[in-house]
């Protein structure tokens, strides 16, 4: 039977990570335990490359599943069009690309001196395997029995919620930055006999308390770390 660990925004909060993980007895040496993380791997917090580089082993040890959110998509964008937008130094996409240049190239190279040369800097990022390897992993969602797993909500078309196979993946892209609360609260739109899990925004928006937030058809993990010093976890056995 296997157990899946659901965590939402780890942000770089790897200490969080660590401590929610073996706070619900998850084991690094089980091959039936998985995490999930349901996407904004990076940016803001302090510990990037340990969050990189444990989750590189997960990968290695088929214990990740990683799904993409607003933050991970920027990001995914400079490596493809090797520039970057306004967006990414307010996000901390830039911060982020930067640490893992100087960690995988050994170097030391200031904000300025990386922005200058951007395009050749992601060219050299994207010569290294554990790159290649990190980057090929994200899905856009994942399902287990009636759970959608996901970053924000379901895509959105024609006022309606959309679900089905070979979507257009910018729809994705866009459901990444969809607010939850407005979706499911107030325009009340959810599937019978399925159930979506996501984050994007903190639980303290739906119920002011740092717990995971349910509600018919929807369930919201995201925990306000800034403020909570605490990552939530949802544990599902199958």
């Amino acid at each position: 039977m296997k157990r899946y660990f659901l965590v939402s925004d780890t942000h770089s909060y790897y200490d969080e990570l660590i401590n929610v993980l073996n706070d619900n007895n998850f084991s690094f040496d089980n091959p039936n335990h998985i995490l999930v993380i349901l996407g904004d791997v990076f940016d803001r917090g302090e510990k990037t490359i340990e969050l990189f580089e444990f989750l590189l082993r997960l990968i290695d040890d088929k214990k990740l599943i990683l799904i993409k959110g607003n933050h991970d998509y920027q990001l995914l964008k400079c490596f493809k069009n090797k520039e970057y937008e306004n967006i990414d130094l307010v996000n901390g996409t830039i911060t982020t690309l930067r640490k893992l240049y100087n960690h995988l190239k050994c170097r030391k190279c200031g904000e300025s001196i990386f922005l200058m040369n951007f395009s050749n800097k992601i060219s050299e990022l994207l010569m290294e395997p554990k790159i290649e390897k990190f980057v090929n992993h994200y899905i856009n969602f994942y399902e287990i029995n009636n759970y959608i797993l996901v970053h924000s909500y379901l895509p959105i078309e024609d006022g309606s919620l959309v679900f089905k196979e070979d979507m257009n993946p910018s729809l994705w892209e866009e459901a990444s930055w969809l607010e939850p609360y407005e979706i499911r609260i107030d325009k009340q739109l959810f599937l019978k006999n399925k159930i979506i899990v996501g984050g994007h925004r903190p639980v303290t928006v739906f119920n002011h308390r740092n717990e995971i937030f349910i509600i018919e058809g929807y369930i919201n993990i995201h925990s306000n770390i800034k403020t909570s010093k605490k990552m939530l976890c949802m544990v599902l056995e199958v």
